[in-house]
């Protein structure tokens, strides 16, 4: 082997593994870096790229419905918070159960966002 299909032959090496470490990284949610301590269903969420995605979903919907929502925004803040901590957190490291109530969730938070209103009826 020449030096130069060395050299060559590292550097796409490096390449490959550079790029597929930037991918990861972008996979996770933003939060998974700033925590200090994470629970079980953090943690999953973080390692999981299809759970950081489905997390990264979850937000951009839930700031739109934040929006849309007006005098109930303090009562979906609320409802979201508790999702994190009984439903999200109650899976511990499950990815089924994690996969299941994100997307029941997203399915809400969409819902609440189409219509302006937590109140099924679409009024606040």
């Amino acid at each position: 082997m020449s030096r130069a299909f060395f050299i060559a032959a590292s550097a796409a090496g490096f390449f490959a593994f550079a790029m597929q470490a930037q991918t990861e990284a972008q996979a996770r949610p933003a939060w998974c870096g700033t925590q200090k301590e994470m629970n079980a269903a953090e943690r999953t969420v973080c390692a999981d790229a299809s759970l950081g995605a489905l997390d990264d979903q979850l937000t951009m919907i839930y700031e739109s419905a934040l929006k849309s929502v007006g005098s109930e925004r303090a009562k979906l803040q609320k409802t979201q918070e508790d999702w994190i901590r009984v439903t999200r957190n109650g899976c511990n490291d499950d990815n089924t159960c994690l996969r299941d109530v994100y997307d029941r969730r997203i399915s809400i938070v969409r819902s609440i966002d189409n219509r302006g209103s937590i109140e099924p009826n679409g009024t606040h």
